[in-house]
Parts: structure tokens; sequence; C-alpha cells
């Protein structure tokens, strides 16, 4: 049947329904539903998804709210909501399939479903190095895999105290929505974000502006509404048609406080029932209907009516907030919570001020019944007319109740423990339950409410002058500048960290001291800031040995290591990393053994030991997995993907840097992905296929100048460089490509020693091209200075060919001859099959032209072999067949073909 109730929204029906219809049809759409506390919004879309319902679409419909909360509130809570609301309904099967599927990082927020221990286990392996916006992405897409089955309806209400993330998630659905078969409904209170900085507000604009979403606006009821309202309600009746006009003229037709006035005229019997006709008691002339001054006076009135017992049961209950446990509220009013309910259950059926929503077994093993008031307002009057005093024991009695019932599980509800605690001035607990809500934000990468939690905390913490809370300043400093970290938000984080550092010192806490040391110089490692780590190595190795603690003796001599190495200092990092190496196996500190081996995996590779690179990377990788940590996870990649590559594997090192972007678009990653595409244009590049090495350099450019990554930057610049001149194209956009890395180069050390080699073999390699021996040669003899200098021995045989084919261009035959042998003496000890074909191809060459026929033989049929070994390892058969007729192997097989039949 038809809900009496409702009436007076018609119009507003229609739209929906008519936004139903497009949504089924596949062109999906948001829309917000405002008006003022008590206007109708929540009954509005209940009536619709109720007859939404009755029509049989099979419609799914997940309804999430959010609540008002002191401070930032819990993240993703309305979604949280309503993933959970279809996760206990009919589409439990079919919901848990597409979050295992679409959404692992969502399935850990709901354990119980996922009960399995491997389960669980395995999705935790799955999520290393989520992120906030891959939450973001993974709900889109478990939202889009649904929909495409059967049409969803999202009811989203109260997104006026919606947290960040929520919006940030809203956000992204808006962008996707249009070609989906999604109905994203939002119920909110208009002036709630005209009065602050919310940034629902922002976002409600920028979708209006672009005709992206709907807004329905809810007025008044007419007074033919509240007609139909009388008379749906109060069958049959005689009432006089001024009744309507004059609840109308008192309420101006609001809907809340009319319906008030109504129920308020049935409880005092100014509405009364004859011989089952309802019928006025007393003429309204008679009537003195007092007109409040505004809605809550109106509830004030209704709350009036209630017996002292119910109303201060109600009081007591609005504590908790708008949703509220009968056990709690017994508790507060010191009474048999059984007591309570069957009152509740009176004051529900009699007053209509609250509903039951159900039995809910706690974790201490109690039983409660689950309430909530009928609308806010309800709750929030009976709140604001509590004594502050009254209210201060209160909250607090109401935390205490609800952490005893949930134990252990207690920072599973952190952010509302935090606020009873908080408002009941117990602000150690407060700070607790901040600090486990900070982390509960912190799992699900809203590293935004996360830092806020832990930035209230703090500020809790100063107001309590008891000792004892200093180690948990500690603590927190630590945890905002690990999240600080996180978010990219370097310098704040520097901020934390020494904040945490100067605490430390002041309690004379060496290990806090050495702990705070350790995490600050590793940001301003990661930032950039070497100069400002060098000013700092002594106090960082000093401090951790008067800790007297092994671990944070090699976390500290780590730090050290990698400025060493990002300076250029090799000497000092290998040494260093290899004795980090042996400490961390022999103390089980996994995080540092895992960056230790990862980080001496990319020093073996800057030193042309490939297959010690590859082997202390493999099993780095693996650890990192293990730990599911992503950033180093993906160094491994980037780096196995170039070691591959120099060993002449092409294919494998292809799908190493294919693995390891797929993995970075993942974790949205902005550290190693964007130091890939160029890595996949060099394989191009030794490939001959200069179009896509081009088209990959390209992309790196634009990534990194996107994300403001210099190396990545400056790499692609130099590759850019080479592979047009290979290519033939204009030598000055060669130049042009160089002298902007030089730029890059004078804004940022950070190892600017390993990028400044391969731009002096560009450099040298284009001035050849060009004719310009002396600066080719000015060029090489620096970059073999360099390379010797570094270690790196791939660039030394680089620097010697380039050498050789300068004196080459000079005449001078003899000098030319001995380079390459230079070259392929430091071949033969490291092999980089890449460069080692050219090296003896052009061997043959210059032997030939000598007229060492046997000579030459032998040099080209080495450079063939090779050749031929890296075209095995490519398993495209076009990339393998374009390959083997480039002109640089074309050239190579015929001088072969043709030295070979001369020496027979």
């Amino acid at each position: 049947a038809e809900s009496e109730a409702f009436v007076g929204r018609e119009p507003e029906l229609v739209k929906l329904n008519e936004l139903l219809a497009q949504s089924v049809r596949g062109e999906g759409r948001v829309v917000f539903i405002t008006g003022e506390p008590g206007i109708g919004k929540s009954s509005l879309v209940h009536e619709f998804l109720r007859r939404a319902r009755k029509q049989q679409l099979g419609v799914v419909i997940a309804h999430g709210r959010s609540v008002e909360q002191y401070g930032t509130g819990e993240a993703y809570l309305p979604f949280l909501e309503a993933i959970g609301s279809l996760l206990t309904g009919p589409h439990r099967e079919r919901i848990v399939a597409l979050l295992r599927t679409y959404a692992p990082t969502w399935c850990l927020q709901f354990p119980a479903a996922f009960v399995s221990s491997i389960a669980i286990e395995k999705l935790q392996q799955e999520t290393a190095g989520a992120s906030k916006e891959r939450m973001l992405r993974e709900m889109g897409d478990m939202l889009t895999a649904l929909s495409s089955n059967s049409p969803v309806v999202l009811l989203l209400e109260d997104l006026h105290w919606a947290d960040p993330s929520s919006i940030d998630l809203l956000r992204h659905l808006g962008q996707r929505v249009a070609d989906q078969r999604l109905l994203i409904i939002g119920t909110m209170r208009p002036e709630e974000l005209e009065l602050s900085t919310h940034p629902l507000k922002m976002f409600k604009l920028d979708m209006q502006s672009h005709r992206a979403s709907e807004k329905i606006a809810l007025g008044s009821l007419t007074q033919a509404h509240l007609i139909s309202y009388l008379d749906s309600h109060f069958k049959p009746n005689d009432f006089p048609r001024e009744l309507a006009s004059l609840i109308h003229h008192k309420t101006e037709g609001h809907p809340l406080f009319a319906t008030s006035l109504i129920q308020f005229l049935a409880e005092t019997g100014d509405i009364t029932r004859v011989d089952e006709h309802w019928t006025l008691a007393r003429p309204l002339s008679k009537m003195a209907l007092e007109a409040p001054e505004n809605v809550r006076s109106m509830i004030r009135k209704k709350i009036q009516a209630l017996s002292e017992e119910d109303r201060r049961a109600l009081q007591y209950a609005s504590v908790e907030g708008e949703e509220f446990l009968s056990t709690v509220a017994a508790h507060l009013l010191g009474v048999d919570d059984l007591d309570l309910e069957e009152r509740l259950a009176t004051v529900e059926r009699t007053h209509g001020l609250i509903e039951a929503r159900g039995e809910e077994d706690l974790p201490d093993g109690s039983l409660a019944t689950r309430y909530r008031f009928a609308h806010a307002l309800y709750q929030d009057v009976l709140y604001a007319d509590m004594v502050a005093k009254r209210r201060v024991l209160l909250h607090r009695q109401a935390g205490e109740k609800l952490a005893a019932h949930y134990g252990k599980q207690s920072a599973r509800i952190a952010a509302k423990l935090a606020v009873h605690f908080e408002r009941g001035r117990d602000f150690p607990r407060a700070v607790e339950y901040l600090t486990h809500a900070g982390d509960n934000a912190a799992r699900l990468f809203a590293n935004t409410e996360a830092s806020e939690h832990y930035g209230h905390a703090l500020k809790l913490v100063k107001k309590n002058e008891d000792a004892r809370e200093d180690e948990r300043l500690l603590a927190l400093y630590h945890k905002r500048g690990k999240i600080n970290f996180a978010r990219g938000l370097f310098q704040k984080s520097v901020d934390d960290f020494t904040e945490m550092l100067e605490l430390a010192r002041t309690l004379g806490s060496t290990a806090q001291e050495s702990v705070a040391l350790n995490a600050l110089t590793m940001t301003l490692f990661y930032s950039h800031r070497l100069d400002e780590i060098t000013a700092r190595a002594d106090e960082i190795l000093r401090t951790a040995e008067r800790a007297g603690s092994e671990h944070l003796r090699i976390e500290a001599m780590q730090v050290l290591a990698l400025k060493h190495l990002g300076d250029g200092e090799l000497d000092k990092a290998r040494p260093m990393l290899d004795q980090i190496i042996e400490g961390a196996r022999r103390l089980k500190h996994q995080s540092i053994l895992l960056s230790s081996l990862a980080w001496r995996g990319l020093l073996h590779f800057f030193q042309t030991e490939y297959a010690e690179a590859e082997e202390m990377l493999k099993e780095a990788q693996a650890l990192a997995k293990e730990l599911r940590d992503s950033f180093l996870l993906l160094e491994t990649y980037f780096v196995l993907g170039m070691v591959r590559g120099n060993m002449g594997r092409m294919t494998e090192a292809l799908e190493t840097f294919r693995e390891g972007l797929e993995l970075s678009d993942r974790y949205e990653d902005q550290f190693w992905g964007p130091r890939m595409p160029n890595c996949v244009g060099w394989i191009y590049r030794e490939l001959q296929d200069f179009e896509r090495a081009i088209e990959h350099d390209e992309r790196g450019l634009r990534v990194g100048r996107e994300i403001n990554v210099l190396e990545a930057q400056a790499n692609s610049l130099i590759n850019l460089g080479i592979d047009r001149g290979r290519a033939g194209l204009e030598s000055e956009s060669t130049m042009d490509a160089f002298r902007e890395v030089e730029a890059i180069f004078q804004k940022d050390s950070w190892f600017r020693w390993r990028y400044s080699i391969r731009l002096q073999a560009g450099k040298s390699e284009h001035a050849l091209a060009a004719g310009d021996t002396d600066a080719a040669e000015e060029h090489a003899r620096r970059l073999l200075e360099v390379a010797t200098q570094y270690g790196a021995r791939k660039y030394k045989a680089v620097a010697h060919k380039l050498l050789s084919e300068v004196s080459d261009a000079r005449g001078d035959v003899a000098a030319a001859e001995a380079e390459l042998s230079s070259a392929l003496a430091e071949l033969e000890t490291h092999p980089v099959p890449v460069v080692a074909w050219k090296a003896h191809a052009a061997l043959g060459s210059l032997l030939a032209r000598k007229g060492d026929a046997q000579g030459a033989a032998e040099a080209f049929a080495r450079a063939v072999e090779i050749v031929k070994a890296i075209a095995d390892g490519v398993k495209d058969e076009e990339q393998r067949a374009l390959f083997m007729s480039s002109n640089a192997i074309r050239k190579l097989l015929e001088s072969d073909a043709g030295s070979a039949s001369h020496w027979r």
C-alpha cells in the first residue's frame, strides 16, 4: 500500500524516478537533495526507495550516512556503512565476490566477510603499497562491476557531516557515473556548507557548473498538503478546513514543525477519536495555539509532553549521539537495561521520537538494542538542554561503558570513544583513542584524517602537564611525521621529526633522540637535502651509539650510506651497505635488510656487477612482497629492468618494466614509476626501434614534468637527445635537450654524478655525429674520468669506444685499435652485451680496413654471436625481425658474411 504518511513531494518523486530510469539505461547521475533540518529529505528518499523496490527493477540499494562528530570524523564512514548494508543483505555473496575481485583494499575493512586467515593473509599481500587513490579507484571499479548486472542506487545521507576522504571518493565516483547504471543520491543541509569550508562545498559547485549533477531543493508544504496529511493520518474525520490553515499559519508549512504540532494536538487531546471518528475536542476559536519561535521550540514543547522519566531517559541517551545502545543508556541512568527497553518501546510507539534499529551482539557478549532518534534535531535539543557538568559526567561514563563493551576491540570505535573522553575531560584517554583513530585512518590510507587525529591528540596532550604524557608526544610526532612523509609533505614531516628530536633531548631520552634523528635524516634524503644530512652526519651515529641499540645504529648507518650514495661517495657507501646487510641479517632487522639489499643492488648495477645486482635485487623483491613495502618493491623492478636490459635479456627487461609500471599505477606511486618510461625507451633504442624509443622518452619527460621528478626529466631528455640523433632528427633539438639537462643539474645535486655520466656519453656521441672531434674527445675523456672514479665499467668501455671513433675519424688507426682493445678488456671482466657487440663490430671494421682479414672475421663473428643471443631473447617476432633488419645489424651481418668469405 502507498505510504499513508507521505504527502506533498510528488514532483520531487517524479524527478527521482526519471533519474532512476536514466540510470537503469546506463546514464548514471548524481543528485543532491537539499533543505533545512526537518524539511523532509530523509522522508523523500526513503519513500522513493520504497516505491523503487515495489517496481521490481532489480535495483541494488546501498545506504550509508554521515554523523556529526567532534573534530575529524571516521574516514569513509558513509561508504563503509553502505557496503556493510550490502554485506548483510540478500546480495551478500555477490558483493563479497566483487569486493574480492575489484576492491581488495576494502575487503580488509570487513574482516568478518573474509573469515579465513589464509584469505586475510593473501589480501594483505595483494594490497601491499595500497594508497588512498587506489582505494578510490577500487571502489569505483567495484560499483561499475556491480551496476553492470543490476542498477545501483547509492544513498548517502547528511553529507554536510562527511569526512574529507568520503568527499574525495564521491568526487571520483561523480567523474565515472555518466555511463554507468548508478544513481548516487546525497542529502545535505545547505546552510551547514555555506558557513564552513567543507570540501563538499567546492565539489558541489564544480559538479553543478559542469552540469554533472542534479539538485532537488525541498521547500515548505502547502495548505493543501497539510489537508492531505490530516486526512491520511486521521480518517475518517470531520476537521474544519480552517485547521490546516491555522497549522500552516503557525508553522509556515515546515514539515517537521507542522507534524510535531499535529502530534502535539493529538497528545493533548485537542484532536480526539469518538466512535471510530476523529474530531476536534473543542472549537478552533477556543484553541489558543502558541506559535513557537522556531523548530527547536516546537521540539522542546513536544519533549515537555513526555513524563519526567521518559524525558530523562532520552536526554541521557542523547549523550551517545543520534544513535544509542540500550545497555549504555541504562548504565548512564543506573537502571536495568531490560526495563529501559520496555520504556523505550512505549516512547517509540506513543511519541515517535525514536525508532529501534534492531538487536546487536557486542564484543563482550552483551546483547543490546540499537536505537536512533527519529530526527537529529530531537537528539540535538535534548542534549543542548542538559547542564554542562552533567554532560561531562555522562560522556565519561558512556566512554567507559563502550570501552568495556568492546574491550580489546575498542580501537574499532576509536573516533567515538575519543569524543566521549574529550567531552568528559578525560584527556589522557581521549589522546589514547585519538591515536587509535589516527592509526585506523592511516590503515585506510586516509592520511589527511590521520594527520588531523594525531594533530588534535597533540593539542590535548599539551593541555595535560603530567610528565607521563611526554612519551605520547614523542609517539604522536613520530606518527604524524610518517603520515606527512607518505603525503609527500616533506617539510611538515621534517617539522614533526624536529619537534620529536628536541623533545627527546629535553627528556634525555637518547633512544628516542636516535629514532627522531634517523627519521628526520631519511626524510631529508628523499627530499634531496643532502647538505643537511652532511651537517648531522657525526651526530646521527654518535647518538645511535649512545642509545646502545644495535638496531638504531644500523638504521643510522643506512641513512649515512644512502647519503654517500646520493653524493657519489661510493667508496664509503659500498662497505657501509655490506656491513649493514650483515648486521641486519644477524639482528633479523627485516626492514633495514630490505632497504640495504635494494640500495646495494642498485650500487652493484651502477658498477656493472650485473650478476651480483640481480641476485641481491631478487632477494630484496621477495622480502619487499613479504613485508608489503611497495616503495622498495618498485625500486627492485626499476633496477632489475635495467640490469636485465644491459645483460641483453630484452624481453625480460621490458616485462620487468611493464610489471613495475603496472604496480606503480596500482599504488599511485610518484617516485619510481616516473623513472621507468625512459628506461623502456632505452630498451627500444637498443633494439634499434627509435620510433618507440622516442615515444617512451617523451612520455617519461611528460610524466617527470607533471609530477616534478627532476631525475626522470633529466634521463628522458638525455635519451631524447641520443635517440633523435640516431633517428637522424635535427641536431639543434638534441642540443636543446642537453642544455635543459644541465639546467636541471644546477638545481639539484641528488645522484647528479650518475646522470652526468650519461650526459657526457650523449654529448660525445652527438659531437661525433656532427663531425666535431675535439668536442667529442673532450666529452669522452671527461666520461672516462668520471666512469673510472665511480667504477662504472660499462661507461668506461663506452668512453674507450668513443675515443676510438674520435681517433679513427682523425685517421689514427693504431690509437683507435688501442682504445677498442681497452673497451673490450673492460667488457671481458664485466660483460655488457648491448655494448659489447658494437665494440666487436667496430673492431672488425677497423681490422678489415687494416687488411687483417682473420682478425676482422673473428671480431665480426663475435659481434654476430652476441647479436643473435640478444635476438633469441626477444620473444616478440615482429620486434625481433625489426631488430635483425635494422641498418646497424644488417651492416654487421653483411660485414660478417663478407669477411668470412674472404677468410675462406
